[in-house]
């Protein structure tokens, strides 16, 4: 009779002993296929259980729907975005032929026959027009951009002499407004594989929002090493907070409001994703270094050769 009992006692254990290293090794596999899952949701697979078991089996039906319905909002944000681009897209273009054509014709206008007043509201008309085309333009560029749309001309190129040419013409900004530019670019060729006209785009896009928002200081430096060409673009800031660096490349997003000076929050967005169509990767960080912060935007892309 005892040995009946203890025969009965020992077979239950080892089945809950199965069961048990079962339900684990079968939890084990779930996990994996649901981390598998979240990494790409663009495959319809839901989460299986290789083991029986009740409990978990509703658990995995919860998650499985919510899956679903990630995959459907996943969904319905994209076609969102894609006809955003589209309106947007459709929206800058019908605006960039009327406006070329009225700041054509503000060019025209003889401003010598015009009183002083008059002279100086003319100006402002002409200031706001441009702005507004650049605003367009850059709506236009973005839509295609995220949609994939915008075509690069890749050609060999010496950007540290583009970018020398670029900050020369900006110093007479620079110094009007009290800022500092530092320049560490060498001498000898810098060469990359880029479109000119989007690095050209890169580099003013930075130099305006170092005209914004730098304090004192602009610090450009282009270093090459172990085949990669790295720019950077330092500048000292005030209050500017570390989740705002990592905003930078939001769309419309700009540190300060009150000091943007007319940035729409767009130009290193563009310039972000001009840098990775050429192959090239973007980032911003905010540091401390005597007694002040300073923005680093730092841009890498693949040098053609040794140098």
């Amino acid at each position: 009779m005892l040995y009946g009992i203890l025969a009965a006692v020992s077979l239950a254990a080892l089945w809950i002993s199965v069961r048990y290293i079962g339900l684990r090794k079968a939890i084990r596999n779930s996990d994996r296929e649901l981390q598998e899952i979240t990494e790409d949701l663009e495959q319809n697979r839901i989460v299986k259980m290789s083991v029986p078991c009740r409990e978990l089996e509703g658990l995995l039906i919860t998650v499985n729907e919510a899956l679903e319905g990630i995959r459907r909002q996943k969904v319905a944000y994209e076609d969102r975005e894609a006809k955003l681009q589209r309106q947007i897209e459709n929206i800058s273009h019908d605006l960039r032929t009327p406006l070329t054509a009225i700041i054509g014709y503000l060019d025209l206008i003889n401003t010598e026959t015009l009183g002083e007043d008059d002279a100086q509201s003319f100006e402002t008309v002409r200031k706001r027009a441009g702005m507004l085309q650049r605003l367009v333009s850059q709506f236009y560029d973005l839509a295609r951009l995220e949609a994939g749309d915008y075509n690069l001309d890749m050609q060999e190129a010496d950007i540290g002499k583009m970018l020398r040419e670029e900050l020369l013409d900006s110093f007479g900004d620079m110094e009007q407004k009290g800022i500092q530019v530092e320049v560490e670019i060498p001498e000898r060729p810098v060469m990359i594989c880029c479109d000119q006209d989007a690095m050209g785009r890169i580099f003013l896009n930075l130099i305006q929002n170092a005209g914004r928002y730098a304090a004192s200081t602009l610090k450009v430096a282009v270093d090459v090493h172990d085949k990669i060409t790295m720019i950077s673009f330092e500048n000292d800031v005030k209050e500017m907070k570390h989740e705002e660096a990592n905003r930078l490349f939001d769309r419309f997003y700009t540190a300060d409001p009150a000091r943007g000076q007319g940035g729409t929050g767009l130009g290193l967005t563009i310039s972000r994703h001009l840098t990775e169509s050429m192959g090239g990767i973007m980032d911003a960080k905010l540091t401390e270094e005597d007694g002040r912060e300073w923005l680093k935007i730092v841009s890498c892309y693949c040098s053609l050769r040794d140098q």
